[in-house]
């Protein structure tokens, strides 16, 4: 389990290490996602920090005042070695931390009143020296990338925690459609990682599944159906939305048709400014915060729609 409480100097070290001046690993790294290696390991090596207590080793001082810092030093450099990925991803390290445990083991043995000579500190201290020389060069090159806030996106939210975008009510109805599910997370992992294009591909492919579900309950039609030549053909979001106006003017006749003129609007807005252009390759990825509208813009359409399921009456009609 990794400690809630930090060690300063531990963050200073890595700090000074590899140039991050506010390291927070605990806030950085999650849990294993899919095919993203976890790298909570990564809060152990903050802990090598300890490791600059070896700079305090003095010739002529008793093993018993070494001993606490070398069994200190030990334990982390065992962890370190241990990490499963570490002999993969920073194997010199490895090398080098396996030669600085030989070197502690010395400091360990003999009685307690032995003084340390000249040549135990030197090599106990060149040993760290390697170390840190091979693990600054090698965590350099490490695939590690800092996940920043999106907007008032925390990395958390977006790739561990998509469904806290919607209320309790609105998530139970998402889940009874698993593709729309499934694209919410991906598209909001895409946001995480600033794929802006990829974000606009699931998340109207989010929109478009909830609507096929609204466009059904309304009209008592399928979005798909057989044409005259017998062939499938699949109504787009655009579609749809054209049919649903058509049917506007009738239901206002009968019902309250609530906030159905504005989910249709908002849906209008998203094939025009997004839809249309995300299906032609020649157009230009989205930019960054077209990417955040685009999410968002997403996620108050499927609100309102799952809002308007809950409430609304005007679906009678489709069942009789």
């Amino acid at each position: 389990m990794i400690p809630q409480k930090r060690d300063k100097n531990a963050d200073n070290f890595l700090a000074d290490l590899i140039g991050w001046q506010d390291f927070g690993p605990l806030r950085i790294f999650g849990p294993r996602i899919g095919n993203m290696r976890s790298l909570e390991e990564l809060y152990s090596i903050a802990q090598l920090g300890d490791l600059d207590r070896l700079f305090d080793l003095q010739e002529g001082s008793s093993k018993a005042s070494a001993r606490h810092i070398a069994y200190r030093a030990g334990f982390r450099v065992e962890s370190f070695i241990e990490w499963p990925y570490n002999p993969e991803l920073m194997p010199e390290s490895i090398k080098a931390a396996k030669h600085l445990l030989a070197t502690l083991g010395p400091l360990g043995r003999g009685d307690d009143n032995e003084q340390l000579i000249d040549f135990q500190v030197w090599a106990v201290r060149e040993a760290y020296r390697a170390f840190r020389t091979h693990l600054k060069a090698e965590l350099e090159n490490l695939p590690v990338f800092l996940v920043e806030e999106t907007r008032a996106y925390a990395p958390k939210l977006l790739i561990n925690q998509p469904h806290r975008l919607f209320s309790k009510d609105a998530v139970q109805l998402l889940e009874s459609l698993p593709t729309a599910q499934t694209d919410i997370a991906e598209a909001a992992k895409c946001l995480a990682f600033d794929r802006s294009t990829a974000v606009g591909f699931h998340a109207l492919r989010a929109v478009e599944e909830v609507t096929r579900c609204y466009y059904a309950m309304i009209t008592g039609r399928s979005h798909s159906g057989i044409d005259i030549c017998g062939h499938r053909f699949f109504r787009t979001l655009a579609k749809m939305v054209n049919e649903l106006q058509q049917e506007l003017a009738t239901l206002k006749k009968s019902y309250d048709v609530g906030r159905l003129p504005l989910i249709l609007s908002l849906l209008g807005q998203l094939t025009e400014i997004y839809r249309n252009p995300l299906d032609h390759p020649e157009i230009p990825e989205l930019k960054p915060d077209e990417g955040v509208d685009v999410f968002n813009h997403a996620i108050n359409v499927i609100s309102e729609i799952f809002r308007e399921i809950r409430t609304r009456k005007y679906f009678a009609h489709t069942f009789g």
